[in-house]
């Protein structure tokens, strides 16, 4: 081997070592960076010496996969639980005080009551009392219910811009990995920058993608609709009820349009068209039994006039349950503010007269109300006939389990999520006692080559002395 040729190599050998010692370098400064994969050197010899060929990131497409899956499963039933916390609280359990439960057992209580002694005008405030804390109750849940859907609403719109951001930005990087080259420290970067928004994307949406081996990458809805192609990106579109890409349908829990099936858009989506509008109709349910059932009990009442409980003030005709949760109160004639008499819960709210004190017929046919089976609107799908005790317990239980299975549902995918998770970490992630070890290698290997390279100018020098 001449001289020159072991200077080149010598010379190759520290350029070598440098680019290592870089890339090691940059994985100890991004050890905890969220998204960086970790990037190997890959040393090649050459006839005139080595070479770093390339720079290999340490990833996993079918682990990438799985984590964003389970992502989105996650963010599903997240978004559920968190969005119905605060009515899970309004609503109560069965055995909490603040219940529908309890004011319907406050309100049966107090009519027992009264009908033990009819002619106690105390007793007669008293259930007059608990029905309007029971049709309060009603109410407040029913708006409840209808500030969660502006909510929901509300986030559906911002979820959307903020999918659509994440596309145009996927896009963009598109352009930016397409003027680099594989396999060097800029690709492998801006590689890592692509999974770092693909899995942000994962909490919205279910997705798949396919990636060139520069990293340019095809993001693809469920249903096989291109949502970024290159630099192209098609946007998402709301209308208030349908999700929509470039015209096709893609709304989330549709199976016609086979959309999005998880994620927290999907989540919002099943509590837009599913969930909430089941829990107004179950508490518009129990009040259409409650204005219809005391209308019927009452023996005072001509046709068409409202009983205990009425529609804003109104009998209800009966032809839809829609929005009497929110609009049920008490009959405003047996309110002494405004003129009216207390003992007509006891007299019926339709008579002139007054009943004997001591008469608890019309109290009795109205415990009857609470006691007998009554027939309840199918939508709520709770069954259509029982007592209205039995229907508001499976209500808000029903309405509870909904969410603590969200909840459940949520812990135990992300037991399964955890170790996917782990073991993307372990595989992408930098160990700084294995990046310190390769330092001290680099270290032995500088000293190798400077010593060689050292040597042959020492060589070099004798020579040109002699000469």
């Amino acid at each position: 081997m001449s001289l020159s040729t072991g200077l080149t190599i010598a010379a190759s050998g520290l350029r070598t070592t440098q680019a290592w010692a870089d890339s090691v370098s940059r994985n100890i400064a991004n050890a905890s960076t969220a998204g960086y994969s970790r990037k190997d050197a890959q040393i090649t010899t050459l006839s005139g010496g080595v070479t770093v060929s390339a720079y290999t990131r340490s990833v996993s497409v079918s682990l990438d996969a799985m984590t964003r899956q389970g992502t989105a499963e996650i963010a599903r039933q997240d978004t559920i639980a968190s969005v119905l916390a605060g009515y899970s609280a309004q609503l109560g359990q069965p055995d909490d005080e603040v219940s529908l439960v309890s004011y319907l057992t406050d309100f049966r209580t107090s009519l027992e009551t009264l009908g033990s002694d009819p002619s106690s005008a105390v007793a007669q405030r008293s259930a007059l009392d608990s029905a309007r804390a029971l049709a309060s109750s009603l109410n407040d849940n029913a708006a409840a219910v209808a500030q969660v859907s502006t909510q929901v609403e509300s986030e559906i719109g911002a979820q959307v811009d903020g999918m659509n951001d994440l596309l145009t930005q996927i896009g963009e990087l598109n352009v930016q990995l397409n003027r680099t080259t594989a396999g060097t420290l800029e690709n492998g970067d801006l590689q890592d920058e692509m999974g770092r928004l693909l899995d942000e994307m994962s909490s919205y949406v279910d997705f798949r993608v396919s990636q060139t081996q520069t990293g340019i990458t095809t993001v693809y809805a469920p249903n096989g609709m291109t949502l970024v192609d290159g630099q192209t990106t098609q946007q998402l579109s709301y209308d208030g009820e349908r999700l929509t890409v470039g015209g096709v349908d893609v709304t989330p829990g549709d199976t016609t349009a086979r959309g999005f099936s998880e994620g927290s858009l999907s989540g919002l989506f099943q509590l837009k068209t599913d969930i909430l509008p089941t829990f107004t109709a179950q508490l518009d349910a129990m009040a259409a039994t409650l204005i219809s059932g005391f209308q019927a009990a009452d023996a005072s009442l001509a046709a068409g006039e409202a009983g205990l409980f009425t529609d804003a003030g109104l009998a209800w005709d009966g032809t839809s349950i829609e929005g009497l949760a929110a609009s049920i109160e008490v009959n405003a004639a047996a309110d002494t503010t405004q003129g009216g008499s207390v003992s007509l819960i006891r007299d019926g709210f339709g008579t002139s007269a007054i009943t004997e004190e001591g008469d608890a017929t019309q109290i009795n046919a109205f415990i009857g109300v609470l006691e007998s089976n009554q027939s309840f609107d199918a939508s709520t799908g709770l069954g259509s006939n029982m007592t209205l005790g039995d229907y508001v317990a499976q209500m808000v239980t029903a309405q509870q389990t909904t969410v603590s299975s969200a909840e459940d549902r949520s812990a135990a995918l992300a037991v399964s999520a955890e170790t996917v998770s782990a073991t993307r970490e372990n595989l992408r992630g930098v160990n700084i006692d294995d990046e310190m070890q390769k330092l001290l290698l680099i270290q032995q290997n500088y000293n190798a080559n400077s010593k060689v390279l050292t040597t042959l100018v020492d060589m070099l020098d004798t020579l040109l002395n002699a000469v």
